[in-house]
């Protein structure tokens, strides 16, 4: 009984934070992550502050603070930002600094840059991505 009740809880509480993920939008990258903040999306000022530093209308050129996926071309989308928390809150507590990551399906680039940027100036990030125009845009861009 105690097994159903966790799961109904826990079940509720995904389906508040994900009704809430959809009502994030910003007009730029600040009102974004803070409005991610403010409806419970982001729980940590660890990755509140990564995202912060990663400026998401680098990677997506249409609607990037939109929390929506966003096509990006070749037939590859980026996630929607809530989604991108959800990873970054995942991982923040293995991505620690001076180790090594790998971000498989790398697409923009963009959560590959906040991996980096949780990983500090001694981590690395490796990338997999199979749409090579994709990797060429990756070359291109700063952080």
């Amino acid at each position: 009984m105690l097994r159903y009740y966790l799961g109904a809880v826990l079940a509720f509480s995904l389906l508040q934070v994900f009704q809430m993920a959809w009502r994030s939008h910003g007009k730029s990258n600040a009102d974004l992550v803070r409005n991610l903040r403010a409806n419970g999306i982001i729980r940590s000022e660890e990755v509140e502050n990564t995202m912060l530093n990663v400026d998401r209308g680098h990677y997506s050129k249409v609607n990037p603070y939109m929390d929506a996926p966003q096509g990006i071309g070749y037939g590859v989308t980026i996630s929607a930002p809530h989604m991108h928390v959800h990873a970054l809150e995942l991982l923040r507590e293995k991505l620690i600094h001076g180790t090594r990551a790998l971000d498989v399906g790398s697409g923009s680039g963009y959560l590959t840059a906040c991996m980096a940027i949780l990983l500090g100036d001694k981590g690395l990030v490796y990338l997999g991505e199979l749409e090579l125009r994709l990797v060429h845009r990756h070359n291109q861009r700063e952080i």
